[in-house]
């Protein structure tokens, strides 16, 4: 990643989430096949249900100010990034929700300007399996992916935001974060759930959903204006 240079939310006008799970009433997390969208602005809620489909917008219990959901029939979106828009770090939270470590893999963030140092991070020369076990116990940093987009078939709504820390996804948000960096405007992309089926060394059958991100042709200037 740029030295200088963050994911970029514009995030005094992001106007809702996409989300690839919930949690269930008693606290367990549950996967989806297709994106759960949540805002604060009912206005919000129904236009992304007419665009995407799925259930009327509720409400459900949150302590944000997202209280409006909408389980949606999408599980591909075409959105609109712009430079700068994914950032795919490895971050170590506190039990307060405050960052402990944030690293690229190799440099460490300054966890006050969001920029990245020089500094480099002291579990780089660790194999993948210590750093996944590490994250899992809690004493070292996992993935923190994040992307912030526009609806390509409604941009004036405003901006979105995603979020993941899962592993599976980190190679696809690595490379859309690399050719944002580089990118001289708005680029067209798509934010899917892809279904990954397998059967695992004891032969049985895995099957999941993994957030990816594709990046694809600039967008014209009219377009982008």
């Amino acid at each position: 990643m740029n030295k200088d240079q963050g994911a970029s939310s514009g995030s005094d006008d992001v106007v809702g989430r996409f989300r690839s799970g919930f949690q269930t009433t008693s606290g367990d997390p549950v996967g989806l096949s297709e994106f759960r969208v949540t805002t604060g602005d009912p206005d919000i809620a129904a236009a992304v249900r007419e665009l995407l489909g799925g259930e009327e917008p509720e409400t459900w219990d949150t302590k944000t100010e997202e209280t409006f959901q909408v389980f949606t029939e999408a599980s591909s979106v075409d959105v609109i990034f712009e430079p700068g828009s994914v950032k795919s770090s490895l971050t170590l939270w506190s039990n307060k929700g405050k960052k402990i470590i944030e690293t690229d893999g190799e440099y460490l963030y300054d966890l006050e300007t969001g920029k990245l140092t020089d500094i480099p991070w002291d579990g780089a020369e660790l194999d993948i399996d210590t750093i996944k076990m590490n994250a899992r116990n809690g004493v070292g940093p996992g993935p923190s992916l994040q992307a912030y987009f526009r609806l390509a078939g409604n941009p004036d709504l405003g901006k979105f935001r995603f979020f993941s820390g899962g592993w599976t996804a980190v190679a696809s948000f690595n490379k859309a974060e690399a050719a944002m960096r580089k990118a001289e405007g708005p680029h067209f992309g798509v934010l899917e759930l892809e279904h990954v089926e397998f059967k695992n060394k004891k032969g049985q059958q895995v099957s999941y959903y993994k957030p990816q991100i594709t990046i694809g042709n600039l967008v014209p200037q009219a377009e982008a204006a």
